[in-house]
């Protein structure tokens, strides 16, 4: 994703969820095995909010957490019908 800012062919970014759940939200047992999960989870919040090109999101199923929150600094967040949003 970090090369889609600086392609001047890439007008703008679309992602989606590949399964039933679009973001569960802090993975608290990767974060147990791997110290520096909060880092790379707070790079991608802080490339989402600089980003320089539209990121449009399909959102299906679940939302939760830090995802529901990355969520809310995209240009287009759209949502199926059984996509939920969920702050603990």
């Amino acid at each position: 994703m970090l090369s889609y800012q600086f392609d001047n062919s890439v007008e703008n970014v679309f992602i989606q969820s590949k399964e039933a759940v679009f973001s569960a939200g802090i993975d608290f047992k990767r974060m147990a095995e791997d110290k520096s999960y909060l880092d790379k989870a707070a790079a991608v919040a802080i490339l989402l909010a600089k980003f320089n090109k539209p990121i449009f999101a399909n959102v299906s199923g679940a939302c939760k957490g830090a995802g529901a929150y990355m969520l809310s600094m995209l240009n287009m967040p759209l949502g199926a019908k059984n996509c939920f949003l969920k702050l603990d």
